[in-house]
This record gives C-alpha cells, structure tokens and sequence, in this order.
C-alpha cells in the first residue's frame, strides 16, 4: 500500500504511534503534557494522545490525561498515496477483539425509569458520577460506577432472557391446564380426593397441588388476552365449561348428593373456580363474546352453552344454600354472569329468549332476603 501507515487517536482514542516509510531519519518526541507539533519523520512512545488536522494534515500530540484514560479506545488511520485518508477500529487494525463496551449513560437512563420497587430490588441505582465545582471526577470513582451499573445490567439483561424463555413456553403451560381438566374429567373421583380446600395454592405457582390450585392458576393465565385466546385454539374452552355441570363430577348411574358431605364441597370448590376462570376470560373483550354461546357437548350429549349453565349453576336450589363453598360458588357465578353479559349483545338476546331473566330475578330476591352480600362471601 501507498503512502504512510499510522495508528491515530481521535479526541476519543488512544494513539500507539506514527511511523514513516522514511524511519531511518525518525526521531523520538519527548512528549508533554501540552499539544505540540510533530514534524514528518517524528515518531512517538505507545499510549499518547494524537489528532490531525484533516485539512492541513498537521499531526498533534501529548500525554494522556487522566480523565480521558478511561474513555479511551484505539482506532487506525491509513493517509493513501492520494491524500485520502481511511480511518478503521482497534479490532479491524489489529485483528485482536477489545472489550465489550459499555454506554453507561445510556444504561443509567434506561434502568433510572423502573419504578422505585424495581430499583429497590435490584439493590439501587447509583448516581451519575459527575464532577463537582472546582472538584474533579477521580478514575476510582468512575470505576467503581461502571462496575456497579455492569452488575446491575447484567443481572437485568439475564433476568429478562429468563422471562422471555419463559413467555415461549406459554403454549406449553395451557397445554398442561388442559392436560389436568381432561385427566380431572376421566376420573373425577380420585381427583376430588387429592383436594385440600384448607390449603389453596398461589394462583402464580407453576405447579399447582391439586386440581383446585390447576383452575386457580388457569384463572391468573386467562387474565392475559393472548392467553386466553391460545387456550380456546387449543381446546380448552369447552373442557373448562363442562366443569359447571354436576354430571361431570360424578361417576354414571350415580348423582352428587349420593356422594359424601366433604366430596361434595370440593365440587363446589371445583365448579366456583371454572365459574371464575370463564368470567375473567371474558369480561370486557368483545373478541371473546361469542364464547358465551358457543354450543358445549357434555357427557350425556346435551348441547350447553357457557351462560346457561352458569344461569342454571346459579339459579339451583342447594342444600345447604348457606354452606361455604355454596355461597363461594354463587359469588363466583354472579361475577361470571355478569362478565359474559356486560356489553355483549350476542349473550343478552340469547337468554332474553329464555326464562333466564325471570330465574335470575326470583334468585336474586331470595339472596337478598338471606342476607347474602360479599361482606359475608369470599369473592
């Protein structure tokens, strides 16, 4: 190549040196801490700083000061024989890979707008280092403030791959609800037995204890509209539906209040929490409004729809009307019923077109008058 190879450090670089394709005249600058002027054949020791005057091509330089060192990289310059000048990084010059490099200002303005629980679980954000008055930055300083965001965005940047990972697995979960509901519906006995109403999981929990704790969780997912979406592609709409009527909890040729005392409050519990799931799948999406009428076929062949079993779930006389679980289930299937109806003109004409309304009002007058009212329900 023509013309003069030289490593050149712009007001953000290390220079390393200048060389001529004349180096037998060269000679050594003793380099200050002032800009001085170099001449053609000069050359200068590692780690100085250099600029050039694109225009005049007068070369410049001194000594590091210590405030520039820690934003410091190097780049290369190569003048062609033309005049023209070719500026390329420390990696391409040298073919050696720096460090990963940093915008800690930028960083510091990203995580500065978590909210202030945020911060306060990550251990706090630092302050932007910054000098003061006549009181200069310290490199000490600096260091230990870069350190601390580079520990911070570590962290962060892991924690939101984890998350990420996590939300592809989405489809897997559903999959996993849905398994649970079918395994509950080929068998309901057994899993009737294995719940501890005592002992209701978190909703968030990934591994739910029972098959309370499975609808408990189902009704956190369907909060989420994608969600909620992906769990009816995958056919689960009609599984959680079926959970509403009493048949599906029973053994054939047999009725639930021919089941004992304590089975019988968990198919309370197990039919209160597909009420809750279904409403909060619904409510306030129009997407989802035709769910409230989509044909269901239970067991025994009948064809159901979501808001006439929670209307007849609702609207049935209990034994023990006053019974925890039966006025957990009632709750559940008001807050149901109303979030299929609310604004959804496809449910409403298809119950206006039933004895639907005239069930519900008979209802509710008799709660009223038992004194039924959230202060004493669980919600």
């Amino acid at each position: 190549m023509k013309g003069r190879a030289f490593y050149l450090a712009t007001s953000c670089a290390l220079g390393i040196f200048l060389g001529s394709s004349r180096v037998g005249h060269a000679k050594e600058v003793e380099v200050t801490k002032e800009w001085q002027l170099l001449g053609e054949n000069d050359t200068i020791p590692a780690g100085m700083h250099v600029r050039m005057d694109m225009t005049t091509g007068e070369k410049w330089v001194k000594q590091i000061d210590e405030d520039e060192e820690e934003n410091t990289a190097m780049a290369a310059a190569v003048v062609e024989g033309d005049g023209s000048v070719h500026l390329v990084d420390e990696e391409e010059a040298t073919g050696k890979k720096g460090k990963e490099k940093y915008d800690y200002e930028m960083m510091h303005r990203t995580l500065s707008k978590l909210p202030d629980e945020e911060k306060e679980r990550i251990g706090g954000l630092p302050e932007l280092p910054q000098s003061t008055g006549s009181t200069p930055l310290t490199s000490a300083e600096r260091e230990a403030f870069q350190k601390r965001m580079i520990e911070i965005w570590t962290k962060r940047q892991a924690e939101l791959k984890e998350l990420q990972e996590q939300l592809l697995d989405v489809p897997e979960v559903l999959k996993e609800r849905i398994k649970s509901i079918r395994g509950y519906l080929a068998d309901p006995v057994t899993h009737l037995k294995a719940i501890h109403l005592e002992n209701d999981g978190d909703d968030t929990a990934s591994e739910p204890n029972h098959f309370v704790d499975v609808l408990n969780n189902l009704e956190y997912l369907l909060t989420d509209i994608d969600m909620a979406r992906d769990f009816h592609t995958l056919g689960g709409w009609g599984l959680l539906v079926s959970l509403l009527s009493e048949e599906s909890h029973v053994p054939e040729n047999t009725t639930l209040s021919k089941m004992p005392r304590g089975l019988e409050d968990k198919v309370r519990a197990v039919q209160a929490h597909a009420a809750w799931a279904i409403g909060t799948a619904i409510k306030n999406t129009g997407e989802f409004f035709p769910l409230a009428i989509e044909p269901v076929i239970l067991g025994n062949s009948e064809r159901w729809t979501a808001i006439d079993l929670l209307v007849d779930v609702f609207c049935q006389e209990y034994k023990d009307s006053r019974g925890w679980q039966v006025r957990n289930l009632l709750a559940k299937s008001v807050y149901a019923i109303g979030a299929l109806l609310r604004g959804n003109r496809i449910a409403q004409t298809h119950i206006a077109g039933t004895d639907a309304p005239t069930r519900l009002g008979g209802k509710l007058r008799e709660l009223t008058i038992g004194r039924f009212s959230s202060s004493s329900t669980k919600l």
